[in-house]
């Protein structure tokens, strides 16, 4: 069984969240941070920091309008409002 600390987690943690905004636009949504790439290259969301509640089911950012998976309108270079 693999266990990992408090301290390697949240290194974890800020390297989840630094790494992809040299390349992406960020967005909070809800309890989520959501990077939109600047290029056709895709990312991801996640909840915010501090993890202060749970994400709710109603907050989920994959059940809105525009493609059907992100609430977001797609352009030739991904997820953009």
């Amino acid at each position: 069984m693999l266990v990992v600390t408090g301290e390697e987690l949240s290194g974890i943690e800020r390297y989840c969240d630094t790494v992809p905004r040299a390349s992406a636009d960020v967005e909070r949504i809800g309890s989520f941070t959501v990077f939109i790439g600047r290029s056709r290259q895709s990312f991801y969301a996640r909840p915010a920091a501090p993890f202060m509640a749970p994400v709710g089911a109603g907050e989920s950012i994959w059940s809105g309008p525009g493609n059907g998976n992100c609430g977001f309108q797609r352009h030739s270079n991904g997820c953009m409002r």
